[in-house]
């Protein structure tokens, strides 16, 4: 009987190694996943240039959150003085 310690890791981190067919029909691991998934997007066949656009400067977070936030109560200021105005009513 054994008593499940061979079933265990030597480490605390097992590894999983993706394998896939060998050129001379054996298998040999594969390459380790690229961290950035832009590099996935690229073409091997032809280098391709990286994904970059020089032109866009980002925005900055609490920019965008103001500004949604802006929207919402301008949109909601119309819809209560449209109300109060009595340009549109709720049907009855």
């Amino acid at each position: 009987m054994t008593d499940g310690s061979q079933l265990q890791p030597a480490d605390d981190k097992a590894k999983t190694t993706m394998y896939r067919p060998g050129p001379e029909g054996g298998l040999e691991a594969g390459a380790p996943e690229v961290a950035d998934y832009r590099d996935q997007l690229r073409s091997r066949r032809w280098d391709a240039a990286p994904l970059e656009n020089p032109e866009v400067e980002k925005t900055d977070p609490r920019i965008a959150v103001g500004a949604l936030v802006l929207l919402a109560a301008v949109t909601f200021v119309v819809i209560a003085v449209g109300y109060g105005v009595g340009l549109w009513s709720m049907p009855a």
